[in-house]
């Protein structure tokens, strides 16, 4: 499942409910968020900074206690580590894709 605020990964009000109601439905399953990334953040529908914004959506997931594992595929030696900070941010697992 994919959440939208402000524009990139995140909750709003009505998916929060959905993920509450699955939550309470389906006790026994693991719901988890995959997230694949470039660590490239260059784009929102939002005015602001992309980056800034994905770290807050991050920020909201821990606190919703919505476990999240992160695949990073950023392969530059220019990369910003966002993946990994995204991950460390939710409290999430992180896996750095081999070349």
């Amino acid at each position: 499942m994919w959440w939208k605020m402000n524009g990139v990964l995140g909750l709003t009000n009505p998916h929060s409910k959905i993920i509450s109601t699955t939550r309470r439905k389906y006790p026994e399953d693991i719901h988890l968020t995959v997230l694949i990334t470039d660590g490239k953040s260059n784009y929102d529908t939002e005015h602001g900074n992309p980056v800034k914004l994905v770290y807050q959506a991050a920020e909201d997931l821990r606190k919703n206690e919505l476990p999240l594992l992160v695949i990073d595929t950023e392969n530059s030696i220019f990369g910003m580590g966002i993946g990994a900070r995204i991950a460390e941010l939710a409290d999430g697992a992180y896996v750095k894709c081999a070349e």
